[in-house]
């Protein structure tokens, strides 16, 4: 969370509004969705090891992305106040 608090508080101080990040975040989960229900894999198919693997802490390192658009959201209601930071 801190690069993206990182992040928003650049694009504040560069005129650039924040609902951008939310925007793409949305495009990125509609494609994970079609990805998913395109997929020929039968998720009861996959192996313990692999599912261990994708719940580990390896891919845990991101907030998750609901949290992050919601912070975003905050930052994009700051950008449209016309202020350059956002606490």
């Amino acid at each position: 969370m801190e690069a993206d608090l990182y992040a928003f508080e650049a694009m504040l101080q560069l005129g650039i509004n924040p609902q951008a990040f939310i925007n793409i975040m949305a495009k990125i989960e509609a494609d994970n969705t079609l990805t998913r229900e395109e997929s020929d894999v039968d998720p009861s198919q996959i192996n313990s090891e692999v599912s261990e693997i994708f719940d580990s802490e390896y891919f845990s390192t991101h907030p998750n992305t609901e949290q992050r658009k919601s912070v975003a959201a905050r930052y994009a209601e700051c950008f449209k106040q016309g202020v350059i930071t956002c606490e």
